[in-house]
């Protein structure tokens, strides 16, 4: 796979570089041609990497601290976190440009299954209590993560500049349990966003993506990244996640 990211990079700049001196219509004949490569190559690793995929995984124990900003502070610590679905991701959009190497990507997940034990101390703006023991659960329905980035074929398959954004299918649910350890309130929670919460993520799609894009951006080419024997169901997503808080809180 290395041997042949390098073949075909070097393959497309002495292309461009040929072109440039004799602007013609071959490059226009050819870009279909070697734009499929990078197309494929993409494909078949997005293809490896689910093959990898446990059918659920799971990360035991992650702490999380909210000391950095003023907002919210305290911590969550997270135990037992299962996701499942993930397996039946599949590509139906991939787009390498084969000038540039800006790459766009749309994957659908038809149904994600979530579920985490949780510990919450926080408080808002130092004045709102936050707390609760219980559990959160959700059932997403279709997912559509729309990837962009510019693509780095050298030693295998690395992202820069990377941008995530997400929408979710109407039929999603959600279930929170053990908010501020009050029943009624913690019902009340999960109808608001069972309501209202998949609206207002597809509606504000951009803000939440440049929010998330940094740190999906991490974990993307962690996981890209990873030992070529170790597969994702020996990947350990705690230590990872713990290392990009790290890098955040830097």
């Amino acid at each position: 796979m290395k041997f042949l990211a390098q073949f075909c990079i070097i393959f497309v700049f002495l292309s461009v570089g040929l072109a440039a001196t004799d602007l013609d219509s071959s490059l226009v004949v050819e870009e279909p041609k070697l734009g499929s490569i990078f197309d494929d190559i993409v494909k078949k690793i997005i293809i490896n990497l689910v093959a990898s995929l446990p059918k659920t995984i799971e990360v035991p124990h992650l702490p999380i601290s909210l000391n950095e900003t003023k907002l919210i502070t305290g911590s969550v610590d997270i135990a037992n976190l299962t996701l499942s679905g993930l397996k039946e991701l599949v590509a139906t959009k991939i787009k390498v440009n084969i000038l540039t190497l800006a790459l766009q990507a749309t994957l659908e997940v038809p149904k994600i299954s979530f579920f985490t034990n949780y510990d919450a101390d926080v408080s808002v703006l130092g004045k709102i209590p936050v707390f609760g023991n219980g559990n959160i659960s959700a059932n997403i329905d279709k997912m559509l993560l729309n990837i962009g980035g510019k693509a780095k074929f050298t030693s295998g398959l690395s992202l820069s500049n990377v941008t995530v954004s997400f929408t979710l299918g109407n039929t999603t649910k959600f279930s929170v349990i053990g908010l501020l350890d009050d029943d009624k309130l913690s019902t009340l929670l999960t109808e608001s966003l069972n309501d209202d919460l998949v609206s207002f993520l597809n509606d504000n799609e951009t803000l939440i993506s440049n929010v998330i894009s940094p740190i999906a951006g991490e974990l993307i080419n962690a996981i890209l990244n990873r030992k070529k024997q170790e597969s994702l169901a020996d990947f350990n997503f705690e230590e990872l996640l713990d290392e990009i808080a790290k890098i955040q809180n830097e």
